[in-house]
């Protein structure tokens, strides 16, 4: 046997396939679409990071949560930042995306996808008598959350899902919105390892263009 490891979509996407390797790449190009759509995913992502100055966004640190009171609405979270934000909001919230995206990136080309947690499905328990249930499926590096009988989205507010750590520090996996029906069905990706946070949160956000936790937080469930 050789040792050689198989040619990955992310080595065909940031150029890093050997010479001996070429024929096989061009192969996988030709006859697998699975492996060329990954490719060409993964070209987008680095075309993208390639325009945006990475440097410039620093996220400031959020304060801790308390985590014996980890079943109860968040009270010091104000400062938590998100990581990743999907609405266009200006260049830091592109900032913010595109570090997301670098790190869906580097995680591609340094590990694969061999060290994949397995799918878990979390019920998410209301909190302040806020009605409905809902579900969140945590796979690899996406997310599915799923609800009914929740409160429709207003105009002026959506609702945001956030991973935090036993130390309190959180990141967003991102925002959505309920249907007036009291139904949502979202997926968000995710450029962390779940493994490492303790809780997930559901928040429900003023539309103010403000980035932090609101301390409005309605359902939670532990990871």
């Amino acid at each position: 046997m050789s040792g050689r490891r198989p040619v990955r979509p992310a080595d065909v996407a940031l150029d890093l396939v050997d010479e001996r390797d070429r024929a096989a790449a061009e192969r996988l190009l030709a006859e697998d679409p699975h492996f060329r759509a990954e490719t060409e995913r993964l070209r987008a992502l680095a075309e993208t990071l390639a325009q945006l100055d990475l440097q410039g966004w620093r996220p400031a640190a959020p304060p801790p949560l308390d985590d014996d009171r980890a079943l109860l609405p968040v009270r010091h979270a104000a400062a938590a930042r998100r990581a990743w934000v999907p609405r266009h909001r200006g260049a830091g919230v592109a900032l913010a995306a595109a570090a997301a995206l670098a790190a869906v990136v580097l995680a591609l080309v340094a590990g694969g996808r061999r060290d994949r947690p397995p799918a878990t499905t979390l019920t998410l328990q209301p909190l302040r008598g806020v009605s409905g249930h809902a579900t969140l499926t945590l796979s690899g590096d996406r997310a599915e959350l799923r609800g009914k009988g929740m409160p429709p989205s207003g105009s002026h507010d959506y609702y945001e899902a956030w991973l935090a750590d036993a130390g309190g520090r959180m990141v967003s996996m991102g925002t959505f919105r309920v249907r007036p029906d009291g139904s949502v069905d979202a997926r968000m990706p995710v450029a962390v390892d779940v493994r490492r946070y303790r809780l997930v949160d559901v928040s429900l956000e003023p539309d103010d263009g403000d980035p932090a936790h609101s301390t409005r937080s309605v359902m939670r469930a532990r990871l």
